[in-house]
């Protein structure tokens, strides 16, 4: 009897640690990420990065990690232009990788390859992201100044 019990003790704890409510995302965002004014706020941005680093992954809804990604990556992106550029400019790369993989078309992604691409001189990839960038995003939002960069680095 007492084994039956403990057995069908630890059946519903599993079945509770498998099936619980996984995070909404876009409900935590709001209250852990403070958007600074200026690229320059670098404590702001740290403590971005600090509050989402926080964050269990595996607990966020799967439709919701593109957009977690894509800030992280962001905000690895902000501080690459400092003293550890090409430490961040690493994690914003796999950051934004990660975001490609969960949104395949998502237009911040397609944008900062297409930069970081036309930046470190790999005109054929930047060309792709470039292509893709405008083909997936809203022609009212292209940074056209980012755009004239990328292809003046290709020229």
């Amino acid at each position: 009897m007492i084994l039956r019990l403990s057995f069908f003790i630890l059946i519903q704890f599993y079945t509770l640690q498998v099936f619980t409510q996984k995070l909404n995302y876009h409900i935590v965002r709001s209250a852990i990420l403070f958007y600074p004014k200026n690229d320059e706020d670098t404590i702001s941005i740290q403590n971005n990065i600090r509050n989402l680093e926080a964050l269990d992954t595996n607990q966020i809804q799967k439709k919701y990690l593109k957009d977690y990604y894509s800030d992280l990556g962001r905000f690895y992106w902000f501080l690459a232009h400092g003293k550890n550029k090409i430490l961040y400019q690493q994690k914003a790369f796999a950051a934004y990788s990660k975001t490609l993989f969960h949104k395949s078309h998502d237009h911040r992604a397609l944008w900062f390859f297409a930069l970081y691409y036309a930046y470190h001189d790999d005109c054929e990839k930047a060309k792709i992201f470039m292509t893709s960038y405008k083909k997936h995003s809203d022609k009212k939002k292209w940074n056209t100044e980012c755009i004239a960069f990328a292809e003046a680095q290709c020229q």
